[in-house]
């Protein structure tokens, strides 16, 4: 009986591909032009449908649909901050979930032109909620919002961006 060569503890290489019985690849691990990381993972029909990637400090999750638009990413960018994104089918932004830079986490809408039309957010000072609607021509229209001491209040604005009503509903104290 023929013996079997030992296994290596190590591997080392460039590129490693997973191919199914018919050949086809259906995974990669390998280094990107900037010696970066890299795994991707393709279906039946040659299509990427994932990738797991560091970027220039960034590292980022990437699901992509059929046709190989990405729909959905999870990142966490140089500074450190997470965000999830959802994405139309023609890749435009929908949804921006992220940390702020103050450590709030904050919430974008988007329309089907890839415009920011509703943020949201909480300051992580006081944990204060935010929230600014957005006209088609990118101005604010109404922001909603705590005073200090937890009074309520509304801020409306014009066309052209500026403020033309505040209600405060509650005391000042």
């Amino acid at each position: 009986m023929k013996k079997k060569p030992p296994r290596p503890k190590v591997v080392e290489a460039h590129e490693f591909r997973l191919v199914d019985k018919g050949g086809k690849v259906r995974a990669i691990l390998a280094l990107g032009d900037g010696g970066d990381p890299y795994i991707g993972l393709f279906d039946k029909r040659d299509k990427l449908r994932a990738s797991l990637a560091l970027h220039e400090g960034e590292s980022f999750l990437e699901l992509l649909d059929k046709n190989e638009k990405v729909r959905a990413s999870i990142g966490l960018g140089k500074t450190g901050h997470p965000s999830v994104v959802l994405r139309s089918n023609k890749e435009q932004d929908g949804a921006v979930l992220q940390m702020g830079k103050d450590g709030g986490p904050g919430l974008d809408l988007y329309d089907k032109k890839g415009e920011l039309r509703a943020s949201y957010g909480l300051y992580s000072e006081d944990g204060s909620p935010k929230l600014a609607l957005i006209d088609r021509d990118g101005r604010r229209r109404k922001v909603p919002s705590l005073t200090e001491i937890g009074t309520p209040y509304l801020v409306l604005f014009d066309k052209e961006g500026d403020p033309s009503t505040s209600i405060g509903l509650g005391d000042d104290e």
